[in-house]
Order: C-alpha cells, then structure tokens, then sequence
C-alpha cells in the first residue's frame, strides 16, 4: 500500500509540474515487452519495424483472455511504467471492441508506447513509436490533468477499464466530463474503498471531503471531493459511484466558473 502511495503521489505531481526524466530506451521497452509476456502467459508471435520506424510486437495470449483478465494481469506493469511514461489513456474499450491504451515517453523525447488488444484473434499489440507517429498529445490544463490523473489511478488501481467517456454541458457555464470504468466482476464496496484509498488519501490531503463514503439502499457507494482551481477561475466536484450490480464506476467532474 505504502508503495502505490508514493507512486501516486509521484504521478499526480507531474500533472503539476514538469521535470527531467530517465529517458526511455529500447531496452525498457524490452522490459516492458517481456513483463507483458510473462504477466498474461502468452508469447510472441511477430515482431516488425514499419515503414514509419514503429516498432510492432504481436503477443498471442490464451483463447479464455478476455478484457478483465489484461487489465487485471497487467495492472502492476501499468502502475510501474508511469514512472517513464504520462498516461494520455488507460485501458479503454474501443468502439470495435477493442482494448488499449496510449503513452507518451515523459523524458521529451515524443516517443509513444501504445497497446491494443483485439478480441476476435486474441492478440495484443505492442507499438513502440520513436517519433510519436499518433500525433498524441498531452492536456494543458490543470482541470484536464487532474482528472487525467483521477481517472487513471482509478482504472489501474482498481484492474478495470473504461466504457464509455462523455462531456455535458448542465448549463451555459457549467459542464460535466462523465466516466464510467468497467471493475472486475468480484469487485465490491469493501474492495473498491480499499483498492481507492491511496487516491482518496491524496484527493483528502489536497481538497476538501465533501461527501464521505456512504451506501443507499440499493447498495450504491458513493462520496465527493471540491477542488478549488483558483488558477483558472473554476470549481470543480469530483463524484464517485461504485454500482454493485454491473460492477461500475462512474466518476463526474462538474467543473463550474468561480
């Protein structure tokens, strides 16, 4: 616990503040390769360099690999590799069906880590681009970097990934950036305060508890933090509900000017 403390810390000072990174090598890379072999038990079948210089690695896992059991296998190596990498997107679920995320080396030198996992053939794709070929880019605002960081602690700490994004306008100054997080199948009330406390913890130290952890009747969790982004003129209130049935995790962001 004290470990991913620190290590979340450490991330959610980098939405902060930028500084000189460990570059990242091909032989990180390798590492990272490697772990993801041995984490979800599978092995590799191709490896490439496009025309481009992107460096494809093609890793076949088992055929009863679903979702749940990458983003549970893998979620430590998630954690670990923030240490060289800003997260521009966790785990996601695609349109397509398909299962990624996306990484941008933080050591300036625009190289991407990308990963995609397709269903229908039970492959995960390794893209390591020297050049930042997806043209990613990271968010510049305060606002958008603390929810990046909300959101990927969420979906890493808790083994889950995400469903479905949205923004709202609730009015003409208020808007609403809605994401629901898709859990493990065991996941419970009791797991998921656990699994959160090290990003409660932080949001607790640096803002203002609104709302402490509580149950209704239907068995939904939920709490919520105010953040005062005097910087930018904005409030903003971050709403966590945990729903036991279909085992989600929504989070909203109200962001309303000051």
């Amino acid at each position: 616990m004290k470990t991913k403390i620190v290590t979340l810390y450490v991330f959610l000072l980098t939405c902060l503040v930028s500084s000189a990174q460990t570059p990242v090598s091909d032989a990180l890379v390798h590492e990272i390769i490697t772990e993801c072999v041995s984490k979800t038990g599978g092995f590799i079948i191709k490896e490439e360099t496009k025309d481009n210089n992107d460096r494809e690695t093609q890793i076949a896992l088992p055929d009863n690999f679903s979702h749940y059991e990458i983003t549970k296998a893998l979620s430590p190596l998630m954690i670990d590799i923030e240490n060289y990498y800003h997260s521009l997107m966790p785990w996601k679920v695609l349109d397509n069906g398909y299962l990624c995320n996306f990484n941008l080396a933080k050591d300036g030198s625009n190289r991407a880590l990308s990963m995609v996992y397709q269903p229908d053939n039970h492959i995960l794709y390794i893209s390591d681009s020297p050049s930042n070929s997806p043209k990613l880019t990271l968010p510049t605002s305060f606002d958008e970097k603390l929810q990046g960081a909300v959101v990927w602690s969420s979906v890493n700490m808790l083994k889950g990934f995400i469903r479905e994004q949205k923004v709202e306008e609730l009015s003409s100054v208020d808007k609403q950036y809605q994401v629901a997080i898709q859990l493990q199948d065991n996941a419970t009330a009791t797991s998921v305060i656990a699994d959160l406390k090290p990003l409660t913890t932080m949001l607790e130290t640096a803002y203002h508890l609104g709302e402490p952890w509580k149950q209704d009747e239907n068995g939904v969790l939920e709490c919520e933090y105010f953040v005062q982004l005097s910087n930018e003129n904005k409030n903003m209130l971050i709403h966590f509900y945990f729903f036991p049935k279909p085992h989600v995790l929504l989070v909203n962001f109200i962001t309303s000017p000051t």
